[in-house]
C-alpha cells in the first residue's frame, strides 16, 4: 500500500540495476546508455485481480471502470471497446467484472440486472 500524497515514489537503485542487467542481456546496445528519467508505476489492484466494469447500483447512468491490476495497458484497445459497448447498452458486462460478484467490493445489486 502507498500514500500517493506522501510516499517517496522514486525507483530504487536496486530496481534500476536489475533493469540494466536485463537490458545488457536482451538489448546489448542499450547496456551503457544514460538513464534520463525514471517513474514509479502505480497499479490499482482488485482483490481478485479482475477489472471492475459495472454500473453503479444507485446511478444507472454511471459506469464504474477500474482495477487494472497491471493488465490494462496490454488489453487497452479491446477493453476500451468492451467498455464502450457496456456504456452504450450494446451488451452487458461479464459476471467476473460486476461489483456484486466480488467479496468485499459489493456496492449492492447493479441496476437493471446488468
Amino acid at each position: 500500500e502507498i500514500d500517493l500524497d506522501n510516499d517517496d515514489r522514486e525507483v530504487e537503485a536496486s530496481a534500476i540495476a536489475r533493469s540494466r542487467q536485463y537490458l545488457a542481456y536482451r538489448f546489448p546496445a542499450l547496456a551503457g546508455e544514460r538513464l534520463i528519467d525514471q517513474k514509479a508505476c502505480q497499479i490499482a489492484m482488485t482483490p481478485d485481480t479482475h477489472f471492475i466494469i459495472d454500473h453503479h447500483p444507485a446511478q444507472a447512468n454511471l459506469l464504474l471502470v477500474g482495477g487494472c491490476s497491471g493488465h490494462l495497458f496490454k488489453h487497452g484497445p479491446v477493453v476500451g471497446d468492451f467498455i464502450a459497448g457496456v456504456a452504450t447498452g450494446k451488451w452487458g458486462t461479464a459476471e467476473r467484472f460486476k461489483l456484486g460478484s466480488r467479496g468485499g467490493l459489493s456496492m449492492g445489486d447493479s441496476p437493471s440486472g446488468r
